[in-house]
């Protein structure tokens, strides 16, 4: 389980109603920039992020201290290309080429600065 960073994220008002928006069969999702930097310049990590984005489905969020802007969360990748790597750990891809919920994620998320961290498994 490697720990990326969040170099760009959703506003407070999009991950509130990433969490509280929706049903069982329609769920809002929230979009994260990922990367590092580099020499000042942003690299985007991962094969399965399409430009150094991705999509996560909130399933839940916990203050991290009393501020009010910093978040611990949960939830899972939204996939909307089925990648080799994914088919070896979660078998075969949708027939219907629509999205699904990926890999679980978890990590930290400050709506102030839209930085922070995030793992999936």
């Amino acid at each position: 389980m490697a720990t990326d960073q969040i170099m760009n994220g959703p506003s407070k008002w999009d991950l509130m109603l990433s969490l509280f928006h929706g049903n069982a069969n329609r769920r809002e999702s929230v979009s994260f920039v990922i990367g590092h930097q580099s020499s000042g310049l942003y690299v985007p990590i991962g094969e399965c992020i399409e430009k150094g984005r991705v999509t996560v489905q909130i399933d839940s969020l916990q203050r991290e201290d009393g501020s009010g802007e910093t978040w611990n969360f949960t939830g899972y990748e939204i996939v909307t290309e089925w990648k080799t790597h994914f088919s070896q750990a979660y078998g075969p891809g949708p027939t219907t080429g629509g999205p699904r919920l990926g890999r679980p994620a978890k990590g930290f998320f400050s709506t102030r600065t839209r930085t922070g961290t995030i793992e999936f498994d």
